[in-house]
């Protein structure tokens, strides 16, 4: 069923029909200009019509439906006594379609399907359906639409309408695009697009003694993906009947839904060469020089379209071959080395004889045991840390496929003899040794690695550490501190730890010493003994603390602590677009104001007086937004209003007055 949907909707789309049932019209080839022919076909799930249908016809500026056929156009019944010569399969395909009664659904599909196919390759088979005619009454250059009806039970129905067509001589369709051929072994693999005026293709071929091109397929040939695919599970069409050194010359040619052909494609050219392997080489041998495998074989018959040889080499007995050889070696050249980076296998050879016509056959195998002989590489100690007790040292595995383990070397001296210090071969990439002593002399370790094959290595470079230093540095203390306007300068006396890294300098506000911050973004160097603090907030009371750094990141405790002070005397600003309006509906006054706030801050509070009294009085606490409303007010008094701002230092300015009179 899927690819009866497929192929009417092909047909649909391609007539821009939006029915289910498709009305197909053409000038037909057999057209003259003193006898003009109509071709008309109907396709529909249902295929013929028991009753009959009904051809009406129009011209394009009418209105008026003219019968075209006068009795309806029904299926015929076939017998087989009026089978002509000339019509004979057609006919007999049309009695066994028609006397199949399949009752599976599957085999009830494929038998609509065979004959929706018939019906479009054959106008023969379509009009012994019923469903084709020819109109031999039309005027040149006329357009015209037609209808068609069908009976039921006596009354007409209409199944649908035509595109419009003009009169005239038929027009071949061009030929279709991207004809490719590629041969595969004994086959000839042929794909093309589908394109969207063509519903089937008949390919053609002829060879190179012959000038006359042959159908190959006995069936018009279908697709259904319109995609084209260069992959032989998609080919649209395989040619199997083709013989070596041979040419073949393959053209197509698309068929449209009355079974007319196109023009032929351009010619595609498939030359068949021999398929003939030459013989095997012979005596295949090999010698083995550390990772060098040296081949050697015989090939005493040289044929005259003999190219040369490839060298494959396989890890597995039944596993792939790969080619080794980058170049096709000569007929003369007998012999081959291969360098593997893998010791200590066995490696499977063959050797291939080609001809040039790339025809190859495989020699006996070889089989080459390749002992390991070759130390793994220099290790190498990428990092030594030394930690409270113990050294970290890590290190990179080796490259080496065969790899087995590092030995592990250490010695107080670089010059004196190391102690191995693991009997086994170790193949971490971190070892850490521990130590019982705690000392701040150096320590010195290499390594060696060794393989499978017992190879061992050079020794790496010899690598210095110490111990981690966990001893902090003394307690600093402060010297003296200074204040000069908006800046604090500390000082303190210098620290001196031999390891002496710098020092940093803490700050705490004095009413919370649990959060101190660091006032230096980088390390202050140890010979630095002072600091000048810019970043104050006058009127807050700081406390200052200095801490030391060793070069092992040891932080001493913090120093004495130093407090520091810098007076704020500012007035905050006054503020701005303030305005205060008496709200009647709601029997209250609303007072608004913008400012422009600064770090010191605090709030605002409102003051009111009465216009028979000179004291203003707080009607507002401390608040941060910038309206407010009173209700505290009485009908028939007038109130003057301000806003007084307030900083932490406890300063405060005040605004303008505001009049109101309560009426």
């Amino acid at each position: 069923m899927k690819k009866i949907i497929c192929l009417l909707s092909f047909i649909i789309l391609s007539n821009n029909l939006k029915a289910q049932d498709a009305i197909l019209i053409n000038n037909s080839p057999d057209s003259k200009p003193e006898k003009r022919i109509v071709q008309i076909k109907l396709i529909s799930t249902q295929m013929y019509f028991d009753e009959g249908i009904f051809i009406y016809r129009k011209e394009k500026s009418s209105d008026d439906w003219q019968k075209v056929s006068n009795t309806p156009i029904k299926k015929e019944e076939i017998k087989k006594e009026d089978i002509s010569n000339n019509m004979g399969e057609v006919y007999e395909l049309y009695n066994a379609l028609m006397s199949e009664n399949p009752k599976e659904e599957n085999d009830k599909n494929f038998k609509k399907f065979m004959m929706i196919i018939e019906a479009l390759s054959n106008n023969e088979f379509a009009k012994l359906l019923g469903i084709y005619f020819e109109d031999i009454n039309v005027s040149e250059n006329n357009s015209y639409v037609y209808k068609i009806t069908k009976l039921e039970s006596g009354k007409e129905i209409e199944i649908g309408v035509s595109e419009q067509i003009t009169i005239g001589d038929y027009k071949k369709n061009k030929q279709p695009t991207t004809l490719i051929c590629e041969r595969e072994q004994s086959t000839v693999l042929i794909n093309w697009e589908k394109g969207d005026k063509f519903f089937a293709w008949n390919i053609y071929k002829r060879d190179s003694l012959n000038t006359n091109f042959i159908k190959i397929n006995d069936a018009p040939v279908l697709i259904f993906d319109k995609q084209l695919q260069n992959d032989q599970k998609n080919w649209n069409y395989q040619d199997t009947n083709i013989s070596e050194n041979n040419t073949y010359y393959y053209k197509l040619a698309g068929l449209d839904m009355f079974g007319n052909e196109s023009d032929y494609s351009q010619e595609v050219i498939i030359r068949i060469l021999d398929q003939t392997a030459p013989e095997s080489a012979l005596n295949l041998k090999n010698e083995i020089n550390i990772n060098e495998v040296k081949l050697s074989w015989d090939y005493p018959n040289i044929p005259s379209d003999f190219k040369g040889f490839n060298i494959y080499r396989s890890e597995d007995l039944e596993g792939q071959r790969l080619k080794i050889n980058t170049e096709i070696l000569t007929s003369s050249q007998k012999s081959y080395i291969d360098k593997v980076d893998k010791i200590g296998k066995v490696y499977y050879y063959f050797v291939e004889s080609v001809d040039i016509n790339g025809n190859g056959s495989f020699s006996e195998l070889s089989v080459a045991s390749v002992t390991d002989v070759l130390p793994p590489s220099k290790p190498k100690i990428d990092k030594a840390e030394g930690d409270i007790g113990i050294v970290r040292l890590t290190f990179g595995k080796q490259t080496e496929e065969d790899f087995w383990g590092y030995k592990i070397f250490r010695a107080l001296e670089p010059d004196e003899e190391f102690a191995l210090l693991n009997s086994e071969p170790y193949d971490g990439t971190e070892y850490v040794d521990t130590l019982q002593i705690t000392s701040q002399v150096p320590y010195y370790y290499k390594i060696k690695a060794f393989d499978s094959s017992y190879n061992e290595s050079d020794y790496s470079d010899i690598v210095e550490v110490k111990l981690k230093d966990v001893t902090s540095p003394f307690k600093p203390f402060f010297k003296s501190i200074n204040v000069s306007g908006n800046e604090i300068t500390i000082e303190w006396l210098p620290n001196l730890d031999p390891d002496l890294m710098g020092y940093n300098l803490l700050r705490a506000e004095e009413t919370d010493t649990s959060k101190w911050e660091q006032l230096n973004t980088k390390i202050i160097d140890n010979e630095i003994v002072s600091y000048s603090d810019k970043s104050l907030i006058p009127g807050i009371k700081y406390l200052y603390a200095l801490v030391a750094i060793d070069s092992s990141n040891n932080v001493s405790e913090k120093s004495n602590f130093y407090p520091g002070l810098i007076f704020d005397d500012s007035f905050p600003r006054q503020v701005t677009d303030g305005s205060a309006e008496y709200q009647k509906e709601n029997n209250v006054v609303k007072i608004n104001w913008t400012y422009q706030g600064d770090k010191n801050f605090l709030g605002f509070v409102i003051f009111r007086r009465e216009e028979k009294n000179n004291e203003y009085i707080a009607v507002s606490n401390l608040i941060q937004e910038n309206t407010f409303n009173d209700k505290m007010i009485n009908e028939g008094d007038s109130y003057n209003y301000i806003i007084k701002t307030y900083s932490k230092n406890g300063n405060n300015e005040r605004s303008n007055d505001y009049k109101v009179d309560i009426r």
